[in-house]
């Protein structure tokens, strides 16, 4: 089987599942539905999300470039027809036709060095035809809007310019016979908004945007049998000039390169070409994005294209033997590791994410403990002594710095403090769960981290509103998936240890201190594992997915065989979420009313697909192989079926059963790919209409 799918080209009445593309690129990355509307009497892809179209990676910060190109014909009456899309994990192919003419668009986004996007719109035809191409930019850093007025566009020769911010775009074809440059302002509506909802009749609909793009003039060119656009963007009017000449020159080897990148992953990996378990692999290695000459997995698209180190790690821990298997992978892991620590500060952490210009953000517990386990894990199946060295000298710093210090903080940033029983406490939105919601109180709204119970909150505040905001934000909570970390991150600094014919004990004492004094702290009546625990010993009972981490992380060193799969039938009980017939994931907390709407839902009874790889592993370490498969079916039926092909989404929305993708269409931890090696090839069931074309 090949390694694209043919798509086709229709909108489902349900917005989120409607199938798009991306293609990603560390400096760049275009994303589009396949479905295409009408714009000026042309055909453009449609946007869902104000995000979507041309971005690119402006000191490192995602800017948003273009929105779209809407395509026509000149000289000829009536309009183009869509007819499909071919998706590739590195191109897509818009297939339209008008009588006996065949138009295909392709776009392919190239891999280049530079800090500059360079993109190519192939236009392949049956017979001669004159293509109008109609640019529409919206030049803005991700997060911020633009006006039409603010866009400067002007003709260079044939060349379409236009300018924002010190932003440049350059828009042409050698191929053009002629061309104008203008400034109309369009307003678009994006059905997806930034993936928020509202109530509406007992379930939710997405909350739309509305947003002014800006058509910056059309290129007539003709096409005999095939003419290449060329679109570059960057900060240096030169730089785009050269960058075109060298997309004209060098786009169709750069494509022979991504081809055989593609080929040499599924076969060394080897999975079935067409697969799902293929496509997944390929996205896999799709995700990256420089930032200061360095690679780091983004997080994800649109608002998360960025670093964030928590993300980056517990997506390299459930992909460790897919990306070690090549040489590009261990490459990339070694330099994300070094990186990561070569941040580290005097408190013992490292960034939560890397932010643009310079700004670090350190208000993670877990970033630094993930990136001492996942170096472990490294270690063991690649030897490699100076890295060990390394990351053993960090471990030292951030042991030292935990004990020495006190919950008021370090240079404004509150890291853990280990407690005299081994554990640590944190402030209770250092984890993964670091939304906060809103309560009402006084008449006024409050922010409190959604990790901790209301009622603890509205008891405190009766009693002493100052000291139970200060302690909110104050290392003082035990937290299961924290200290499950600080275990498996000293367990494999001993092991490293060992590796060099190195004393590890200072590690393996310090993790069977912890150890032995988990089960006091956080077993409950109730649960095996609590939420959240107070220093004076409150314990949240609520079934959650903290625990489930928990549990898989420390395995048969905290929970005997018997109470492993006697967990595992509470977790099926209170915490399985199913699509259709089959499971599908956990919810962050118990909570089967829940209905996503905003940050109030966001750590509820909703399904993260980054839970998922612990929970596949505490199934196997039950026994219950079948579930195993078929949360593995389901989630590449999501994967293929809805929302960004090969690519899996952020969360889902319970909705009483009707398991709805919502927020970030595109997660990088969510790609795990591990998992799918430990099974044979699993060839998803495509689904007719808004899925593959059989």
């Amino acid at each position: 089987m090949p390694l694209y799918v043919k798509l086709s080209p229709r909108e489902s009445d349900r917005p989120e599942k409607t199938i798009h593309t991306v293609l990603k690129r560390p400096q760049a990355s275009w994303a589009q539905s396949v479905f295409s509307v009408t714009a000026n009497m042309k055909l453009m892809p449609n946007r869902d999300y104000p995000y979507e179209g041309l971005s690119m990676v402006v000191d490192d910060d995602n800017w948003h470039i273009l929105d779209g190109i809407a395509v026509g014909l000149t000289g000829e009456g009536g309009r183009l027809e869509q007819r499909g899309v071919t998706a590739y994990p590195w191109k897509t192919i818009y297939h339209y036709a008008k009588d006996d003419l065949n138009l295909d668009v392709e776009y392919y986004l190239l891999r280049t060095n530079r800090q500059v996007a360079a993109a190519r719109v192939l236009f392949t035809a049956s017979r001669p035809v004159g293509v109008a191409v109609e640019p529409f930019a919206d030049i803005r850093h991700m997060y911020d809007s633009s006006h039409p007025r603010e866009h400067a566009q002007y003709m260079d020769e044939k060349l379409l310019m236009v300018d924002r911010d010190g932003i440049k775009v350059l828009i042409g074809s050698p191929n053009t016979t002629s061309a104008d440059a203008w400034n109309l302002p369009v307003n678009w509506h994006y059905k997806l908004g930034s993936g928020y909802r509202r109530h509406s009749d007992g379930g939710a609909d997405f909350v739309g945007e509305d947003r002014m793009i800006t058509s910056i003039g059309e290129l007539r060119i003709h096409v005999e049998d095939r003419a290449p656009l060329v679109v570059t963007a960057g900060t240096s009017q030169h730089m785009l000039k050269e960058m075109y000449w060298r997309t004209l020159m060098e786009c169709d080897e750069n494509e022979k390169r991504e081809k055989a990148r593609a080929a040499h992953i599924v076969e060394k990996l080897k999975l079935k070409p067409g697969s799902g378990e293929a496509f997944r692999a390929l996205a896999l290695f799709n995700y990256g994005i420089r930032v200061r000459e360095t690679i780091f997995h983004d997080a994800g698209e649109f608002w998360f294209r960025t670093p964030w180190l928590r993300d980056q790690f517990e997506g390299i821990l459930h992909n460790m033997k897919t990306l070690v298997k090549f040489r590009e992978g261990r490459m990339m892991v070694e330099e994300i590791l070094l990186n990561a620590l070569a941040y580290q500060h005097q408190c013992g952490l490292i960034p939560n994410r890397i932010l643009g210009r310079g700004m670090l953000d350190y208000n993670s517990a877990d970033a630094v403990l993930l990136a001492y386990i996942a170096a472990g894990k490294y270690a063991s199946l690649t030897e490699n002594e100076e890295l060990i060295e390394k990351v053993l000298g960090c471990a030292d710093v951030t042991i030292k710095a935990f004990h020495d210090q006190d919950e008021s903080g370090c240079d404004g940033i509150k890291h853990p403090v280990a407690q005299d029983n081994g554990l640590i406490t944190t402030v209770p939105w250092h984890s993964w769960i670091d939304s906060h919601c809103s309560i009402e109180w006084r008449g006024r709204m409050i922010k409190i981290p959604s990790r901790v119970p209301r009622e603890w909150v509205y008891e405190g505040l009766t009693l002493s509103e100052e000291e139970t905001l200060r302690a909110l934000d104050e290392s003082v909570y035990y937290l299961p998936e924290i200290n499950a970390q600080w275990i498996r991150a000293l367990l494999a600094c001993a092991e490293m240890c060992k590796l060099l014919d190195a004393d590890g004990s200072r590690y393996s004492e310090l993790a069977d201190l912890a150890l032995g004094s988990y089960r006091s702290i956080f077993g409950g009546e109730r649960v095996p594992i609590c939420s959240i625990v107070t220093l004076d010993g409150r314990a949240d009972e609520t079934w959650g997915s903290p625990a489930v981490v928990a549990a898989a992380l420390l395995g048969e060193k905290l929970l005997k065989k018997n109470e492993i799969r006697k967990f595992v039938s509470g977790v099926r009980e209170h915490l399985l979420v199913k699509r259709g017939a089959r499971a599908f994931g956990i919810m962050v907390r118990e909570n089967r009313d829940c209905i996503y709407c905003s940050d109030n839902e966001y750590h509820d009874g909703v399904v993260w697909p980054r839970d998922t790889p612990y929970l596949i592993k505490l199934l196997r370490m039950a026994g219950e192989q079948g579930t195993v498969r078929e949360i593995l079916e389901s989630n590449l039926d999501h994967q293929m079926n809805e929302g960004f092909i090969f690519y899996n989404a952020e969360l889902f929305s319970v909705d009483h059963g009707d398991v709805t993708p919502v927020k970030n269409p595109v997660q990088f931890w969510s790609q795990w790919a591990d998992p799918y090696m430990k099974q044979s090839s699993i060839v998803p069931v495509l689904k007719r209409g808004l899925g593959i074309i059989r």
